[in-house]
């Protein structure tokens, strides 16, 4: 077949027949875990983009489901799906893993359960970045709700305000300064090659600080009004636990940091609303974890986070007065555990024996916590007649009327940390007795 004299629809075939060029137009990198049910949907809107010149990248992370035998289907059927298969590493993996892969002029992502609104998506993202000579070209993003199959493009929420453009134009990422939806985006490969710039090995927030570090390496980006990605939303559920949360807690601090490091203020203000909102859905399962790593990370939000950037930010509905608030919102808590550490490590501490009241798994966390920062515990304390006068994780435990009845267990010679869901009744007790809240006990639980 004589190519210069073919039909769209003979270069469609002969290409989808052969496989792309030496050097795609875009690699499209779709990772994929568990998602038979979505899978050939998401396929279908790569495949059938008029950007006929495109290499596809599926990299199965460990799947269990019927995900690669349909990966394996298209294979057959178009020769331009490259598969890659890997054990279960992580979302972040993957990714790094297509974009090593990728033989594309641009790189882009696709998540398995999402699909393109049209078949010029790529086409247009293509144009427009040859065009206006950039190394990023994006457009505005969409959500699929499937429950009631309908198509959101508009967004009021004001940590969303960056996902849509109200005109096709060149930006300066100092002036858009946003850190969400990614996918929307073609990426120049080799630009991400040279700067090195691949995903944290997160298995939750690994791609806002991709996205943020890419974006201040090209500096300047082109945008489109079009809509150029679905993401479907409504069935996919979040199932919090320490890994998800340590991860997520590193990529806010990631993106404080790097905000903080290139006066990025409304990006480094933004970041702090997206702290409040992911610790909405945490906050019990922080206070449940009592995870060191978890502390520990809080803690450094804690530090990096600069007020004065957040005052002087340009951040929607912001002013100094709400931004106030929402600092001490966000910190109040890690504010209590430092103090809390602080004074154990005091030097008129040291030769107080530190208890803790509640021997259950609240105590473990608590004991393990305190490990973790080398403060060294002398005992348990806990009402519960099956417990008092045995041992837990190599401490005694004694009954809380120990502190009334010897005088060495006095407030003067003890300091104790209550571990227990009846804090409030223990602190009740403790004050009662004499004692002082933030001198000499403290509620782990608070």
């Amino acid at each position: 077949m004589a190519i210069e004299r073919a039909t769209k629809q003979e270069l469609s075939e002969f290409i989808r027949a052969t496989g792309a060029s030496v050097v795609p137009r875009i690699s499209v990198i779709i990772p994929v875990f568990n998602m038979a049910q979505y899978l050939r949907k998401c396929l279908e809107s790569v495949l059938a983009q008029s950007l006929l010149d495109i290499e596809i990248i599926c990299i199965n992370d460990g799947s269990t489901d019927k995900s690669v035998e349909i990966i394996k289907q298209y294979c057959i059927q178009d020769k331009r799906i490259v598969f890659i298969d890997q054990k279960n590493q992580g979302v972040a993996h993957a990714r790094n893993n297509g974009i090593k892969t990728a033989k594309g002029e641009f790189v882009c992502f696709m998540d398995s359960d999402d699909f393109y609104p049209d078949v010029d998506v790529l086409a247009d993202l293509y144009r427009a970045a040859k065009e206006n000579m950039v190394k990023v070209c994006g457009g505005s993003f969409s959500y699929y709700i499937e429950d009631t199959n309908e198509m959101k493009i508009a967004f009021d929420d004001n940590r969303l305000w960056g996902y849509t453009f109200n005109e096709d134009r060149l930006w300066n990422y100092k002036d858009y300064q946003y850190d969400y939806g990614y996918t929307r985006f073609i990426y120049d490969r080799e630009m991400l090659i040279n700067a090195e710039l691949f995903f944290p090995p997160y298995i939750r927030y690994e791609d806002p600080p991709f996205f943020v570090k890419v974006m201040i390496t090209a500096g300047w980006f082109y945008a489109l009004r079009r809509i150029t990605y679905r993401y479907r939303v409504a069935y996919k559920e979040i199932k919090w636990d320490s890994s998800k949360i340590v991860s997520t807690l590193n990529g806010v601090i990631d993106n404080l940091v790097i905000s903080k490091e290139n006066g990025l203020n409304d990006l480094h203000a933004l970041t702090l609303r997206r702290l409040e909102w992911i610790y909405s859905f945490i906050e019990s399962e922080i206070a449940g974890e009592q995870s060191a790593e978890i502390i520990d990370l809080l803690f450094g939000i804690n530090k990096v986070l600069d007020e004065n950037m957040i005052l002087q930010s340009r951040f929607p509905d912001a002013d100094p007065k709400t931004a106030q608030k929402r600092i001490a919102a966000s910190i109040s808590k890690l504010n209590y555990f430092e103090q809390m550490l602080l004074f154990v490590r005091k030097a008129e501490v040291k030769n107080k024996k530190i208890v803790i009241w509640g021997a259950g798994q609240n105590g473990i966390r608590t004991l393990e916590l305190f490990k973790h920062y080398d403060v060294k515990i002398h005992a348990f304390l806990d009402s519960s007649p099956d417990k008092t006068g045995t041992s837990l994780k190599g401490l005694s435990i004694f009954p809380p009327e120990i502190l009334n009845k010897n005088p060495l267990w006095s407030h003067t010679h003890c300091a104790v940390f209550i571990a227990s869901t009846a804090h409030t009744q223990i602190a009740q007790q403790l004050e009662t007795a004499g004692w002082h809240e933030g001198k000499n006990f403290w509620r782990i639980l608070e």
